[in-house]
């Protein structure tokens, strides 16, 4: 969004050549018998000033003209500079697309070597813990050798119905693309 202020000093006897300003003074009520009214030095010079906001990187075509006559090729370089400007901000979001592509590339190997890791130590240990009841089975030793047998057993089951219910969940948070996708349609 670009912004421009402008002060203009009238004197109260040259006609005001303005449009802009000429309209502003009429739509406020301004007209010859109020200035008539104002003291001379008040009469004398009237402060006004125009604010004119536009949208987007270039200026109104009249306002290009404007700065075209003050300086040849000020309209040129305006519309390099918005040029200049819009091709770094695209660059800036590809790069910002890119860089998030890779850290939620990341992300996901990360998720699979932990994943990879959980199980593998999850094995170890369930194994271990079946290896200890056989041998406490083997030592006459039941009750105990069961539970080391049945423990592991438990907590592996338990673990992959956790891990269901969690999928389960996630999936109804996160809308499937093709159904939202039906729904646009």
């Amino acid at each position: 969004m670009a912004s421009q202020s402008t002060k203009k000093e009238l004197d109260a006897d040259e006609p005001c050549e303005d449009k802009a300003l000429e309209k502003a003074l009429s739509d406020a009520g301004v007209d010859g018998e109020i200035l008539d009214q104002l003291p001379d030095e008040a009469r004398s010079v009237i402060l006004h000033s125009i604010s004119k906001i536009y949208k987007g990187p270039l200026p109104p075509a009249e306002e290009l003209e404007k700065y075209e006559n003050v300086m040849p090729g000020a309209s040129d370089r305006i519309f390099q500079m918005a040029e200049t400007q819009a091709k770094h901000r695209q660059t800036m979001e590809t790069e910002n697309i890119n860089l998030t592509k890779e850290i939620n590339q990341k992300i996901v190997e990360n998720e699979t070597v932990n994943n990879s890791r959980g199980l593998i130590f999850g094995f170890i240990i369930a194994l271990v813990f079946a290896i200890g009841g056989f041998v406490l089975i083997l030592m006459n030793k039941p009750t105990s050798g069961f539970i080391s047998l049945i423990l592991p057993i438990v907590s592996i089951v338990g673990a992959f119905i956790y891990r269901r219910k969690n999928n389960q969940r996630i999936e109804e948070q996160v809308p499937d693309e093709n159904e939202s996708n039906k729904k646009d349609e």
